[in-house]
């Protein structure tokens, strides 16, 4: 009974060794690689700010800033004046109410 009880740990052991394979480590990049790496990356992050900025400045955006500001006013301006007389119809009440 020992003895075949011997026999499968040692068929599970050598099974379980058959499953690990020995695998290279990936290479680690050089310090020269990653900091080629990180100023690439700075180039192109600094080119696509400027890039950015510049259609920001565009008199085409410009112009859809103001229209949409426009009607944001437009918008807001009757709601504004709605809460401004509910307000002053609050105060009143509580005024002749005191």
């Amino acid at each position: 009974m020992k003895v075949l009880a011997l026999v499968v740990v040692i068929m599970a052991i050598s099974g379980m060794e058959a499953g690990l394979v020995k695998r290279e480590a990936p290479a680690i990049p050089n310090l020269d690689e990653i900091a080629e790496q990180l100023k690439t990356f700075a180039e192109t992050f600094k080119d696509k700010v400027q890039e950015f900025v510049s259609k920001i400045h565009s008199p085409e955006v410009q112009s859809q800033y103001q229209q949409y500001l426009e009607q944001s006013r437009a918008h807001v301006e009757p709601v504004k004046a709605q809460v401004e007389n509910w307000f002053t119809e609050l105060l009143a009440k509580i005024k002749n109410s005191a």
